[in-house]
């Protein structure tokens, strides 16, 4: 083993900054965007999916090729570099773009962001697989990766509630700070990690297999596609969920105002639990740690279809109550694929790049059907933005929101029971 700089709490922490910017944008497209481009830009509904369809359909594409060419070359750092500009533009084109705007703009900006956001985030989840040189260092830098994905949604969401509640700040000028926090922290948490670690070097040991083959190999190991699978319905589920959640708050139960600070609760819970979850895991494992998570969800999630209006002292422990198994899914499948990776590389074969890009593919593609399915539904009815929404409307709104995690865990279930996955 080559020599290198231990790792100690300091440079972990360093290390998992770029997540900080990894969540502004995750809530800007998951929470703000869809919204944005509604009422705001005056896209239709369908435009608005139509949008986010395509740009994660063209992530299909991208993800894992960027995986495979940083495995095949070995670099990460080169990568990282050119999405920084990317994310910077593409951020400022979307959220600062004024009313009116067409959808090609829209695409375009759309479009920037996220192929800048997959030069960076594909080789830096692949270089975090590799970075740790024993079980202390992996552990402890997926445990930072967790804790810092958590505690970055809590920034953006608090800094949003303060601007929303105390400043007044519209949606619009809401998705003006978020693409403005992306351009500047992104420079800023890349550029330090770029300055403090260098690159392992790859395994001397490498194959020459093509991106195609590589992928139907992969795709030939069952538990693999059983995991892709369930990533699918989970990041299908929480954009579906996302994407509906301020249509939720503020039309149907006229909560105008509250949706960051609404947030934030299930936010601080699931940073709370998962270290719970993770203790459990290691007691009973991870198939019924993941049987419990699901049966958790299929109870509560369907509870939001009650929540009369303007009643937020039942909204706000509902919240709580649903966000209490959030995560786990994501953290026990992202195990599996951890375990993939060492065997890979244990064996001379670099393909972490690979496997951050079939689940950052999936996870995207998901999110994709699952954002634009909720509006399409919504759109369905006579939902207009800024108009009270009719009996249909508001009904199609508060399934949007509480039928895909609960049909996302019946599907877990499933898997998980029959052991597809283990």
């Amino acid at each position: 083993m080559e020599k290198t700089q231990q790792l100690g709490t300091g440079r972990i922490a360093a290390f998992s900054l770029p997540l900080l910017f990894f969540q502004a944008i995750g809530v800007a497209w998951r929470v703000y965007l869809p919204a944005f481009m509604v009422g705001a830009i005056g896209l239709s509904l369908g435009a608005a999916g139509a949008v986010i369809m395509i740009v994660r359909i063209l992530d299909a594409a991208v993800d894992p090729l960027v995986g495979w060419i940083g495995d095949r070359s070995g670099r990460r750092k080169p990568w990282m570099i050119a999405g920084v500009p990317l994310v910077a533009i593409g951020a400022l084109s979307l959220c600062l773009a004024p009313p009116g705007s067409g959808f090609l703009v829209m695409l375009a900006a759309s479009l920037a962001l996220n192929l800048g956001y997959t030069l960076i985030a594909n080789p830096y989840g692949a270089w975090g697989l590799e970075l740790g040189r024993d079980t202390g260092e992996r552990t402890a830098l997926a445990g930072a990766r967790i804790w810092f994905a958590s505690a970055g949604m809590i920034l953006v969401l608090l800094s949003m509630g303060v601007l929303e509640r105390r400043f007044g700040f519209d949606r619009t000028a809401l998705v003006a700070v978020l693409g403005v926090m992306i351009a500047v922290i992104t420079p800023l948490t890349v550029g330090l990690v770029l300055a403090l670690f260098a690159e392992r070097p790859a395994p001397r040991k490498s194959s020459g297999i093509g991106v195609g083959a590589l992928l139907g190999e992969l795709m030939r190991k069952p538990q693999l596609v059983a995991a892709l699978g369930l990533y699918a319905a989970a990041g299908a589920s929480d954009a579906a969920g996302m994407a509906s959640f301020l249509f939720f708050v503020e039309n149907v139960l006229g909560l105008a105002g509250w949706g960051a600070i609404l947030m934030l609760a299930p936010t601080g819970v699931l940073l709370g639990a998962l270290p719970a979850w993770t203790w459990l895991a290691r007691r009973i494992g991870r198939r019924r740690t993941m049987m419990t998570a699901c049966v958790m969800d299929i109870l509560i999630a369907p509870l939001v279809l009650l929540v009369p209006a303007q009643n937020l002292l039942l909204l706000l422990p509902l919240l709580v109550l649903r966000s209490l198994p959030s995560g786990v899914d994501y953290m026990l499948l992202m195990s599996l694929f951890a375990d993939e990776a060492a065997q890979d590389f244990n064996a001379g074969q670099r393909r972490a790049g690979v496997y951050q890009g079939l689940t950052h593919v999936t996870l995207k593609l998901a999110m994709g059907v699952g954002a634009a399915g909720a509006l399409w539904l919504i759109g369905l009815t006579d939902f207009t933005a800024g108009a009270p929404p009719s009996m249909s409307a508001e009904w199609a709104i508060r399934l949007a929101h509480a039928a895909p995690p609960a049909l996302s865990a019946a599907i877990g279930m499933i898997v998980w029971g029959r052991g597809l996955v283990r």
